[in-house]
């Protein structure tokens, strides 16, 4: 929740607090306890989601990967076996 500027150039918290700051900065400084509970709310929840894609995407990473490595490998055994044949 930011604060306002009131008409009177005092500010508030919210849409409805009352007009009680100086300042913005004074307005923040008092409330720095809503802006920390709201940034960090739903931490643990973001950091799990975050680790969660980080492991899909290495395991994608690594699926794909291998499937290069299979290609290669069959490649390279298609060549040894022509070189072989000619």
């Amino acid at each position: 929740m930011p604060c306002y500027e009131c008409e009177n150039g005092s500010w508030r918290f919210g849409e409805t607090g009352g007009c009680d700051y100086s300042s913005k900065s004074e307005c923040e400084t008092a409330n720095k306890d809503y802006y920390a509970a709201e940034t960090y709310n739903d931490y643990p929840q973001a950091a799990t989601n975050n680790a969660k894609r980080a492991i899909k995407k290495l395991e994608q990473i690594d699926s794909e990967n291998k499937i290069k490595e299979d290609f290669e490998s069959f490649f390279e055994e298609i060549i040894k076996s022509i070189k072989e044949n000619k």
